[in-house]
């Protein structure tokens, strides 16, 4: 599948704002705001901090095996369960909510990544075992991130109802857009008809989204150890009582996200808003916000309300009403999970940077965090026009019209104007020279002039690029039609491309080879050409 690798750095793109660009370099600015950075050596000294705090290994293990029981697993899968009781086993997690049919290709990337990272850091520490999770965000309730998916440039959207904690809902209304896929597939060989039986199995209707979504991933990375959690879990968040009940009447991690964001704002844009109370009450239907009016507890856009003792009582005996935000949600996966690293994409990696405090504030470790791999796939049709217009890989981050420009500047036809660039500067400053003798105060003229000559000629420079443009149309187009392949949108392909084309035509090779071609920190970016 995997016809050549290219590695190049993360600023390169252009693709990742300035917070992630700087915390790949390790920019002193942003120390302050995270645990430790990931590699090695942190990892083994985080692992030490983990084993001083106190995971329920035993409930975890048999929440997982009931939520397995419906599922046909692999002997990996199995065993990386049972062994998630041993206090020298920890997990690689990365988290996302379950988004139809897999979703755009990241959310296969940072699975693949977890992976890798849990492959690498036994060969690193073999004296710890490392069980890669995928922590299943099912209680999000956003139905329009979560209900859009891209496949082979069509787009569809889950029309869902009710709304609420997107893991519930059941998958009966997706059997019109599951059977539009199918029709598509390309069934000239197994790949066609592997896909077909596990989106027949995954969203046959009967099912929720969260139960397909484990379906779906556990048959594409089942035979690597890869574990899912759904969350949405009684018996796991009877361990985050005691958190959720002291944010509930101190109300103390607003401040303490506001203070950072704060302080982070000073060079970066943040991205996660806290709440006086960061849960949210999850019902029939719906999750709404918790909020405190000085007396009472009102759920917002219901009828409920609560009394300190009422909610009190309501935690204690129906913990599974209660679900953490965006302020809360790492905390509760770092207690119910013996995590040693925490793997997400640019926007998470900003947001988990404002939550240090909130994590000291509740006594709960604050994991490595590791920027997901990021890929860019390349197709072979695409590589051989890549190749006919002379443009090296890194060219094809930049702008349609600079990379066009530079075509144009790189081809036997185009007419240069450096040598008349070069006369017409020392002509100018020949002209500064004399009018220096004649009267200093000329110079300011000249450079006046000079600077009117410059705007001319940049003119006469775009006019020289706009015709030749036009004398290579076919060139413009060819290069139009690898930024449109690979950038849809103007976007990263990964943002919007979905993974069922790839698997259709590569199968299982496409996993192995996405999950080979990870560096196991993410520290860089990765284009990779395909096979014919």
């Amino acid at each position: 599948m995997v016809k050549n690798t290219t590695t190049i750095n993360i600023a390169d793109t252009n693709a990742f704002n300035a917070i992630v660009n700087n915390y790949i370099l390790q920019d002193s600015n942003l120390e302050a705001f995270y645990n430790v950075y990931p590699d090695i050596a942190s990892i083994k000294k985080f692992i030490e901090q983990k084993q001083a705090h106190v995971i329920d290994r035993k409930l975890l293990v048999n929440v997982l095996q009931q939520q397995y029981v419906n599922t046909t697993i692999t002997d990996l899968v199995k065993s990386n369960v049972q062994i998630l009781l041993e206090p020298n086993t920890f997990t690689i997690c990365t988290a996302h909510q379950p988004i139809i049919f897999g979703g755009p290709l990241y959310f296969i990337y940072k699975i693949a990544h977890a992976i890798k990272l849990a492959q690498y850091l036994k060969t690193q520490l073999p004296q710890y075992n490392f069980v890669p999770i995928f922590y299943m965000g099912s209680e999000d309730a956003d139905i329009a991130e979560i209900g859009t998916c891209t496949i082979n440039t069509k787009k569809y959207t889950w029309q869902a109802s009710p709304q609420g904690a997107c893991g519930r809902i059941s998958t009966e209304s997706l059997q019109s857009i599951t059977q539009d896929i199918i029709n598509n597939l390309d069934l000239s060989n197994a790949n066609g008809n592997a896909l077909i039986t596990i989106l027949l199995e995954a969203f046959d209707g009967s099912i929720t989204l969260a139960e397909a979504t484990l379906h779906l991933v556990n048959f594409l990375f089942g035979k690597y150890g890869l574990v899912v959690i759904n969350p949405d879990d009684a018996n796991l968040k009877k361990q985050f009582v005691p958190i959720m009940q002291q944010e509930i009447l101190e109300r103390k991690s607003e401040a303490l996200v506001q203070k950072t964001s704060d302080a982070l704002a000073k060079n970066y844009k943040t991205q996660a808003h806290a709440r006086a109370i960061n849960l949210f009450y999850l019902g029939n239907g719906f999750r709404e916000r918790i909020e405190f009016d000085g007396t009472n507890y009102k759920v917002i856009n219901t009828e409920i309300v609560f009394t300190e003792a009422e909610i009190l009582l309501e935690l204690e005996k129906n913990p599974e009403c209660f679900s953490p935000n965006v302020i809360l949600r790492g905390v509760f996966q770092e207690t119910i999970l013996p995590n040693v690293a925490f793997i997400g994409g640019g926007g998470e990696l900003a947001y988990w940077l404002q939550l240090k405090d909130v994590f000291e504030l509740y006594k709960t470790p604050l994991p490595p965090i590791v920027l997901r791999q990021s890929f860019v796939l390349v197709p072979a049709a695409i590589s051989k026009l890549i190749s006919n217009n002379n443009l090296q890989l890194k060219q094809i981050f930049e702008p349609l019209s600079n990379i066009q420009k530079q075509v144009v500047m790189q081809s036997a036809e185009w007419q240069s104007l450096e040598t008349e660039q070069v006369l017409q500067k020392q002509l100018l400053q020949n002209y500064k020279n004399k009018a220096a003798n004649i009267l200093p105060q000329l110079v300011k003229s000249m450079q006046a002039f000079e600077a009117k000559y410059k705007k001319l000629e940049l003119k006469l420079e775009q006019k020289f690029i706009q015709h030749s443009k036009r004398k290579q149309a076919d060139n413009m187009l060819e290069i139009e039609k690898i930024k449109n392949n690979l950038f849809p949108n103007n976007n990263l392909q990964e943002r919007i491309e979905n993974f069922i084309p790839y698997y259709n035509k590569f199968g299982n090779a496409f996993i192995e080879n996405i999950i080979s071609s990870c560096l196991p920190f993410g520290d860089a970016f990765k284009i990779i050409e395909l096979d014919s």
